[in-house]
């Protein structure tokens, strides 16, 4: 203050306020300061004013612990408004009921008595807990008649009482978790937050109580001792320790879970020991209490289940054949605990099964030693060699008498014949079933052979002694066999004809050297004949006679070597050309044309000009007697292929005719042949001279193949053609003729096939020999023809058979399946007599017979 201050009259009276507002802790300077340091009278009403809601306020500060805060900041009075400003704000939501009550504060302070009440209700509400809050708020509207006091001590009473019974609530809350072993302090906080806290612990007890409860559910059954162990370590665990609570728990589920499927493991295995008929101790479900007994015999119970399975396989197989089904064994078999004993009575049963296999593989092998096919018995002993014994013991009869048979087989005397009949006989009698016909049959077959035998022996001894007392012969007839006896009187013969032979083979030379002089004259090369003839007559003799069907068909030889495309071989072809003058190189030259096909098939075209030079023999005009003015006659002889590989090279030569037909050979006058041929060695013609020569030619006309067939033939070949899957090989010209040369060359391209049965073959080669002429003869071919088709279905059903037999499916066409058998055959032969599968060499009559 200043010095004038000081001196003005009501100075002692301000002293007394600020000393009283100091007292109070108010700052007397800064009061001094907000009046510029000087406070006048009229201030201090201001003053007083302002110090007194300064007061309030620190009473209302003190009820929610914020006077501490405050208590600098209100030394300077004039700070109330800013500080009640932020009280306000702050007991929103630390004590939202109290603006509302200080709004009534005015109600209260008129009297002290009144004003020390509402102060009083005020520190109840504040001791209250924020649960009560909500309760305090409904009280606030009575704060208007402060007559009500009384009244309002009860509603709060109430709201103690409640508030008491909550703290017993939590109080016993905690008990219950600390009598359970939970070290629990005392919550701290409101109400809602020490329920939380105890809904908390609580959860956590309940949880400990599930692991408890899951422990001794789902793991005390299995193991008592991991039980205990893991109720351990849950005491063990701090309440607040919520990681290795969740980590226990875990590991409590994974055991559970592992234990429960060992379970099911364990009896899935016994229910399928069950279903497969075997069992432990009569146990097909197990408990949890006996998992671990199980799982430590296991083991051994599998070793044991794999030992008694195999012996009940074995077991199964000998008490069906034997029909053990009844015996003590039974009572045992599929019982696990019996498995030693088990196993020692099917080892006994194995034992006697095993000595009957041998005694009866032993008798198969003795009678194998004699040829006898006896696999069938050696698959019989294999499935049940009990009765394969007794069957094969009861067989073993009919086996000697077989044997006897083929003894007398092999004595048999075969020199002259029936060596391939003897060996198919003792084939079937090796590899067929044996029963009382067959060896009849076999036996009297023996016995007609053997008087037959008997009887030719007689007639030879019978000659031989005529020949002894002719004086030809001294010598005893001492022969092993018919063949050497009949060649012994043969010999005799001969040397009776020598004589007469070396008298006539002079006349033969002389007239075979003059009929080479002709062939030499036709421009045949006869000069290493004619030497042959000189040095060696005989051999001369032989192969002359040989010579002559080659030289007779030199216009078929050279028509096949002209048909071949020389052109790729120059070289060859006069080389060929030059051969076929020699009668010797005629011969094997038509038996190489095959090989010079192949040869010429696999060269290039060398020389495009080129035709093969052909040579015929220059023949004369033969003239022919009369006789009652006919001329005899004569005819043409159609030379039939003699195997299947001149069939099939036959009807190739014809195809390459069609396409591009050779030169025409002019031939002055063709070799005729007659139609009945003595059968000599060399024959003789001796030329006689005629008085009148006929100076008329005969002419030989070609049959014409292709003209029209007759109806029921053609019917006949489209028959038996569509059996054969060959009905594409019909094929018909502009005039509806029958291109017989092109059905020709189909058959043939399915002959001589190997391997396969030869009766394929011979079938396709008489097809060839009826195919369609101009003659009168095609009806008799027909029925020829159907006569071959008749016997197809059966065959064809025989192929079938043969082939499903070895595991093989016919398709239906008929020369597939004939190749498909064929080869069956050769890898597999079937019992009884052998199917030849070679290709059919038998020469066939020809077409016109």
């Amino acid at each position: 203050m200043s010095s004038d201050e000081t001196t003005s009259p009501s100075f002692r009276d301000l002293e007394e306020y600020t000393s009283s507002w100091s007292e109070l802790g108010y700052d007397v300077e800064s009061i001094s300061e907000h009046y510029g340091h000087t406070i006048n009278p009229s201030n201090i009403t201001e003053i007083e004013a302002t110090i007194h809601q300064s007061e309030i306020l620190k009473k209302r500060l003190t009820l929610g612990n914020e006077g501490k805060k405050h208590r600098k900041r209100l030394t300077n009075p004039f700070n109330v408004k800013e500080i009640e400003t932020e009280f306000i704000e702050w007991s929103k939501t630390n004590l939202p009921w109290e603006s509302a009550c200080y709004r009534y504060y005015s109600l209260w302070s008129s009297d002290y008595e009144k004003e020390s009440q509402y102060w009083n209700l005020m520190e109840i509400f504040v001791s209250f807990d924020e649960s009560s809050w909500p309760a305090i708020q409904l009280l606030t509207p009575f704060l208007s008649e402060p007559e009500s006091y009384e009244n309002l001590l009860k509603e709060v009473s109430k709201i103690e009482e409640s508030e008491a019974r909550q703290r017993q609530m939590l109080n016993e809350a905690l008990s219950i978790l600390r009598k359970q072993g939970f070290d629990i302090t005392e919550p701290k906080g409101n109400f809602i937050d020490q329920l939380s806290k105890i809904d908390h612990y609580q959860a956590i007890s309940d949880r400990r109580e599930y692991l408890l409860l899951e422990i001794k559910n789902s793991i005390q059954p299995f193991d008592t001792v991991l039980s205990e162990t893991l109720e351990k370590r849950l005491e063990a665990i701090d309440i607040e320790d919520r990681e290795a609570l969740e980590k226990l728990e875990n590991n409590i589920q994974t055991i559970s879970h592992h234990l429960k499927e060992r379970l099911v493991e364990m009896n899935s295995i016994l229910s399928k020991w069950n279903a497969q008929g075997f069992t432990y101790r009569s146990t097909t479900q197990i408990t949890s209490s006996e998992l671990l007994e199980w799982e430590h015999m296991l083991p051994e119970i599998e070793q044991s289940f794999n030992i008694h399975s195999s012996a009940m396989d074995r077991w199964k197989t000998i008490s069906k054949s034997w029909g053990l089904e009844e015996s003590e064994i039974k009572n045992i078999a599929g019982k696990l605990e019996h498995t030693e004993t088990f196993l020692e009575r099917v080892e006994g049963l194995e034992q006697e099964w095993t000595n009957l296999e041998l005694q009866t593989a032993s008798i198969i092998e003795h009678w194998e030693q004699y040829g006898f096919d006896l696999d069938i018995w050696r698959y019989r002993a294999t499935e049940e060699p009990r009765s394969a014994l007794a069957e094969l013991s009861a067989y073993v009869p009919r086996l000697e008498k077989a044997s006897t048979l083929m003894d007398l087989f092999f004595n048999l005397d075969t020199s002259l014949g029936g060596e391939e009949e003897v060996e198919q006989r003792t084939t079937l009698l090796q590899t067929a079933d044996l029963d009382a016909d067959i060896l009849s049959e076999m036996e009297d077959w023996i016995e007609k052979r053997t008087l037959r035998n008997t009887r030719h022996r007689r007639m030879l001894e019978r000659e031989w002694n005529q020949s002894m007392r002719e004086g030809k012969t001294t010598t005893e007839p001492n022969f092993s066999d018919l063949h050497s006896f009949e060649q012994a009187i043969a010999l005799l013969e001969r040397q009776g004809q020598t004589h007469t032979f070396e008298n006539s083979s002079s006349r033969i030379i002389s007239n075979a050297k003059h009929e080479l002089q002709t062939l030499e004259s036709q421009g045949w090369n006869v000069g290493e004949l004619i030497t042959l003839a000189e040095e060696n007559p005989n051999e001369f003799i032989r192969l002359f006679s040989s010579l002559r069907i080659s030289i007779s068909n030199i216009s078929k030889i050279q028509r096949r070597l002209s048909a071949l495309d020389w052109r790729r071989d120059v070289t060859k072809g006069l080389e060929i050309s030059e051969m076929v003058r020699n009668p010797i190189s005629l011969k094997g030259i038509e038996t190489q044309i095959p090989a010079l096909i192949r040869h010429l098939s696999s060269r290039p075209i060398e020389e495009e000009a080129f035709s093969y030079p052909l040579w015929v023999p220059t023949q004369r005009p033969v003239l022919l007697p009369k006789k009652d003015g006919q001329v005899s006659a004569k005819k043409h002889v159609i030379i039939q292929p003699q195997t299947t590989l001149e069939d099939a090279q036959e009807a190739m030569l014809e195809a390459m005719e069609e396409e591009g037909e050779p030169p025409e050979i002019q031939v002055e006058s063709p070799v005729i042949v007659e139609e009945a041929t003595p059968k000599i060695p060399v024959p003789i013609v001796e030329e006689k001279s005629l008085e009148k020569p006929i100076e008329e030619r005969i002419e030989i006309q070609e049959k014409n193949t292709d003209s029209t067939l007759s109806p029921r033939l053609l019917n006949s070949f489209e028959s038996i053609l569509g059996r054969l899957s060959l009905s594409e090989s019909l094929v018909f010209d502009a005039q509806g003729t029958l291109d017989t040369k092109h059905l020709r060359r189909t058959l043939a391209e399915h002959v001589g096939i190997e391997p396969r049965d030869v009766r394929v073959d011979r079938m396709i080669r008489l097809l060839l020999r009826l195919l369609p002429s101009n003659d009168d003869l095609n009806n008799q071919r027909a029925v020829l023809v159907d006569k071959i088709e008749n016997v197809l279905p059966k065959y064809q059903q025989w192929i079938r058979m043969r082939l499903e037999a070895r595991h093989s499916g016919a398709s239906g066409d008929f020369l597939e399946d004939s190749i498909q058998l064929g080869a069956a055959l050769q890898r597999t032969p079937g019992p009884g007599v052998k199917v030849p599968l070679s290709a059919d060499i038998l020469p066939l009559p020809e077409s016109s017979n």
